[in-house]
């Protein structure tokens, strides 16, 4: 989804395409989020967006970020291939390739999802793609429709149950078109390191070369988790969102009504953190009182809260907004005047 589109839909999103835009925020993410994104824009499609996702995905949480919506997976395992250089493995119906990711390469965890970058060139492959994946005593198989894939783009397969990877075992894989009338191309690209065996595929093998593949891997402990796949896009979860309200101290229950609304039953006096950019022109009333917004955590909102029930209202309007109406109502009366005497 395009940055500006969440503010339309309504929907909170932290990707931006717009000016003016606050120094405040665009320190934050290059601080925090990507160091590689624009001074002035946050869209996701900077040179390193997908990897630094990947690396500071905890950081994403910290600000309330729930959802990542992605063209492949940037929270998987990823084999080290060069992306120049790609020669075609074309798959007809009944057609596989298949290969080793050698034990020195994979990390521990649970597979998911098999994920592997496809040529789809005018949306022709016909039919259905399936990954099996085996170690020394057990084999998965994951499942997908050709039709709507993405050209140059991952395609992922659910598995049909978790695969859990333990230490010094290899992963041995075949990727199959099942059946369709057109055929699919499976990319391969130099390796960069000679670690795997040689794939096999029906045009011949090739040496040095390898899949594209993501596997999705998940540790104990929780890491983001694929909930939707589509040929526009697939969604991630990340599994400990900060919430857009928070206390610190009382301990509070908190129940927001709405983005602007809330009340906090504290049982001593709090912090209320709202997370929300810290802006001139934002106001809070508790209980009918205007309190001090206070900024917290480098560019988020805190009010303090006392023992008991509060409710808390914010209210935003930009500073010396009442010169801005006088001027507006002295031209509007000059226009109306001369008019008059036209």
């Amino acid at each position: 989804m395009q940055p500006n589109y969440g503010s339309y839909f309504r929907l909170p999103s932290i990707n931006h395409n717009a000016l003016p835009v606050a120094q405040a925020w665009t320190d934050y993410v290059q601080n925090h989020l990507d160091p590689f994104a624009s001074p002035i824009i946050f869209t996701g499609n900077s040179a390193h967006a997908a990897e630094e996702l990947g690396r500071r995905w905890p950081a994403y949480e910290e600000i309330g970020v729930k959802y990542v919506l992605a063209e492949s997976n940037p929270f998987g395992w990823v084999p080290a291939v060069a992306f120049s250089g790609q020669v075609p493995a074309p798959l007809s119906a009944g057609q596989s390739l298949s290969g080793t990711i050698p034990a020195a390469e994979l990390k521990f965890g649970q597979i998911s999802t098999f994920g592997v970058d496809l040529g789809n060139s005018d949306n022709a492959a016909t039919g259905r793609l399936q990954a099996t994946l085996c170690l020394k005593n057990s084999c998965v198989s994951g499942v997908s429709l050709l039709p709507g894939a993405r050209d140059h783009g991952i395609l992922s397969l659910p598995l049909q149950r978790p695969l859990n990877i333990a230490s010094n075992e290899s992963l041995h894989y075949r990727i199959s078109h099942l059946n369709g009338d057109k055929p699919v191309t499976i990319w391969l690209f130099p390796e960069m390191e000679e670690n795997h065996e040689q794939i096999i595929a029906p045009s011949g093998g090739k040496v040095g070369y390898a899949p594209h593949i993501v596997l999705d891997l998940t540790p104990a402990g929780g890491m983001p988790r694929l909930i939707y796949h589509g040929a526009a896009t697939d969604i991630y979860e990340l599994p400990h969102p900060k919430p857009y309200f928070e206390t610190q101290g009382g301990p509070c229950e908190v129940n927001a009504g709405g983005w602007q609304e809330t009340t906090a039953r504290c049982k001593a006096p709090a912090t209320l953190i709202r997370r929300e950019l810290f802006f001139p022109g934002w106001h809070a009333q508790v209980n009918g009182h205007p309190v001090e917004i206070a900024r917290v955590a480098e560019i988020f909102q805190a009010v303090a809260l006392p023992a008991g029930e509060s409710r808390v209202v914010y209210a935003y309007w930009p500073p010396r907004i009442g010169f801005a109406y006088g001027a507006f109502f002295i031209g509007l009366a000059g226009l109306l005047f001369w008019g008059l005497k036209a």
